[in-house]
């Protein structure tokens, strides 16, 4: 009875004909198939696209939706080559609707040996950022190195062609995968090619899965990073002061050590000592003042000349800079533990 299970996504095994899912009413399942199977089609308590039977294959999905009464439709159907399954209304459902977005496991680390250089990243799928998206699946974890050309497999290089790690700069983590559903990972330097790398020959889709820190000597930061398919935490192993600097009441953008191309939500620490207040913000909001009567009021007020400290998530702009004021001409630092990623980049 596969409606009645309390999980959401569900993996569906064996061969056996499913010609229902059972009489749980408003209800909702992501169904991942690992074998062939037939799912029969019934015009009332199991409605399938075209009003036809499906054959499923490994790496399809579907999305199976019940009514009040406890009888399912499956509102969407992914499968897992891209082929689109036929709709008799509407001449052609898209395939791969369902996983817009979708990312489970994929989760990147520093390697054990080689951290400045090699990357591990966890078995896992996601969604490519087409307009139609494609299943990317690693069924195994890989290990890539950052610090040479990209080939083909776990071990080897993962740097796209004619690039390489920058000095202080911002590298992505792509998954990436061929038509034919062979996957892999690759990185480009984001000073290079941006957001929009060359891909591997034979490589057509790919997900960035996560962005990272280098330092000046062209070596990867260390970090950790936590988190799911709504967003995914990095948290830098020995996080650095970013701005130690005079600043007043001149409203003055910075730099710290975030990735760039994209916003990211940063995670903090100020310090401005010396009783004064501060407002540290995202650059692309109102420049206003630090205050402790008036609106916005400040993100640190600091009587105890110096020895105060405020930790505050502050938005960051596509360049990976904040911005910062205070109430009177006095020493900002700030240090940067983090940042989450929402991955939509």
């Amino acid at each position: 009875n596969i409606g009645a299970q309390s999980a959401f996504r569900l993996n569906v095994t064996g061969t056996t004909a499913i010609t229902s899912l059972g009489t749980t009413a408003n209800s909702r399942k992501l169904l991942r198939f690992s074998d062939a199977l037939t799912l029969t089609h019934n015009a009332t308590t199991l409605i399938l696209p075209g009003a036809a039977n499906i054959t499923t294959a490994a790496g399809d999905f579907a999305l199976a939706v019940s009514d009040a009464s406890g009888n399912w439709t499956i509102a969407e159907y992914s499968k897992a080559d891209g082929t689109p399954i036929v709709n008799g209304a509407s001449g052609g459902l898209a395939a791969k609707d369902t996983l817009s977005g979708y990312l489970s496991g994929l989760l990147v680390s520093n390697n054990g040996t080689d951290a400045d250089h090699d990357i591990d990243i966890a078995a896992g799928e996601c969604a490519s950022n087409d307009s139609t998206p494609q299943l990317i699946a690693l069924s195994s974890a890989f290990t890539k190195q950052a610090d040479a050309t990209f080939a083909e497999g776990t071990g080897n290089g993962g740097m796209v062609s004619g690039e390489s790690l920058p000095a202080s700069g911002t590298v992505h983590v792509w998954a990436i995968s061929k038509a034919d559903g062979t996957a892999d990972v690759c990185f480009n330097n984001h000073a290079t090619s941006g957001l929009s790398p060359t891909l591997p020959s034979g490589f057509s889709y790919k997900r960035r899965i996560g962005s990272l820190r280098t330092d000046s000597s062209n070596n990867i930061r260390g970090f950790i990073a936590f988190g799911g398919s709504g967003g995914r935490w990095f948290w830098l192993k020995s996080p650095p002061l970013d701005v130690n600097a005079s600043v007043g009441s001149t409203h003055t953008t910075y730099s710290i050590t975030v990735p760039s191309g994209f916003r990211v939500l940063a995670w903090v620490s100020h310090n401005n000592g010396d009783g004064r207040s501060a407002y540290v913000r995202s650059p692309e909001v109102d420049d206003l003042g630090a205050s402790t009567v008036a609106a916005p009021l400040y993100t640190q007020s600091d009587p105890n000349a110096g020895r105060g400290g405020t930790v505050i998530l502050v938005p960051t702009n596509t360049s990976g800079q904040i911005r910062a004021v205070l109430s009177s001409t006095g020493t900002i630092r700030i240090a940067t533990y983090g940042w989450l990623d929402f991955l939509e980049g």
